[in-house]
């Protein structure tokens, strides 16, 4: 098994991200194919997720025990107002769990305490070397691997399996701005 951090290899100038010393494995932006070149059970980490040790070694923990399947850890994403004075920002974000639950029509987000999801972001999340290979396999030409298509893949692929949401680990999207981290407190 493997801790590696995906790193874009064009990383917008001003977004912050974690320099740490962890095995960086570098993508094309949302096209995460690489991960299977690795030939290795992954716990994934994008380059600007947080997580802190004892929750990242109790999440390895899990998988470690029940190696077969996708697992992943909510993660917090915040709303961020230097990403629309940047312009990089493509859509609004609210502070949300990045994961959701497939619904008879769409998909809604998980609440917190919710043991599962079956459409997940990629900030942590443990794959199974089997899983990377497949999916992989499945690709077409030009075409990327992301969390949609891979979570859509997987559900299909496990007639249903839902991967496990590991609350004791909180990982967080590091999407905002720490200069305006405390605007507006009383």
């Amino acid at each position: 098994m493997r801790l590696v951090r995906s790193w874009p290899k064009d990383p917008p100038e001003n977004h912050p991200k974690i320099l740490d010393d962890c095995e960086r494995v570098y993508v094309k932006t949302i096209d995460y194919r690489p991960l299977a070149d690795l030939d290795d059970d992954v716990i994934h980490l994008d380059w600007d997720v947080a997580v802190g040790l004892i929750e990242l070694r109790e999440f390895a923990q899990k998988c470690m025990a029940e190696p077969e399947i996708v697992r992943t850890a909510p993660t917090m994403t915040y709303k961020s107002r230097f990403w629309y004075a940047e312009g990089s920002a493509s859509r609004p974000w609210n502070e949300e769990w990045m994961a959701r639950v497939q619904m008879p029509v769409g998909r809604r987000v998980i609440k917190q305490g919710e043991p599962y999801a079956n459409h997940v972001a990629f900030g942590l999340i443990y794959f199974p070397r089997w899983t990377l290979q497949e999916f992989v396999a499945t690709l077409h030409a030009g075409e990327n691997f992301r969390d949609g298509n891979f979570c859509e893949w997987y559900y299909k692929r496990t007639n249903g399996i839902p991967i496990p949401v590991e609350w004791g680990t909180h990982a967080v999207h590091t999407n905002y701005s720490m200069r305006t981290a405390l605007e507006g407190l009383q």
